[in-house]
């Protein structure tokens, strides 16, 4: 991790305030189910530290995002399988239950 910062070239001191408010984050997320009101601003730190690590991986270090163009492929098709109405039996070969 200490050479991922590096490349981003962030002083060292601020790995440890993302980090913590990381945790916060994390800890937010939990405490949302009990504390709904607490959620909106939870969601609003986690969305900030999503666009700093954007910043830092495209603008700071220079990292490709489509480098390692298989990375990217399993991702897409992992998301579009868990967040669509994908069925096996749709695929060929599977027998189907809708008769």
């Amino acid at each position: 991790m200490v050479q991922h910062w590096n490349e981003y070239r962030y002083p060292f001191w601020f790995m440890y305030v993302v980090a913590t408010l990381e945790i916060i984050g994390g800890i937010g997320v939990l405490t949302g189910f009990w504390y709904f009101e607490l959620s909106k601003y939870i969601a609003a730190l986690i969305a900030v530290l999503m666009l700093g690590t954007i910043h830092a991986h495209l603008f700071r270090a220079k990292h490709n995002p489509y480098g390692d163009k298989c990375n990217v492929d399993v991702v897409l098709i992992h998301f579009a399988s868990q967040h669509s109405n994908f069925s096996p039996s749709l695929m060929v070969g599977f027998p189907s239950n809708d008769l």
